[in-house]
């Protein structure tokens, strides 16, 4: 699999729609509190389930 398609490793997380899928990890970092990102600032909410 090429970095393109994820390689080395692809994350895959049910609980989100494909606007919040990730393409690639620089790091992983363990947050005990869940804090907002691109999309939150923008007003969407952090779970896009179905």
């Amino acid at each position: 699999m090429s970095r393109e398609e994820g390689a080395p490793i692809r994350l895959y997380s049910a609980l989100k729609l494909g606007y919040k899928m990730v393409k690639w990890l620089d790091e992983i970092v363990y947050q005990p509190v869940r804090t907002g990102g691109y999309g939150e600032d923008l007003g969407y909410e952090w779970f896009a389930g179905v």
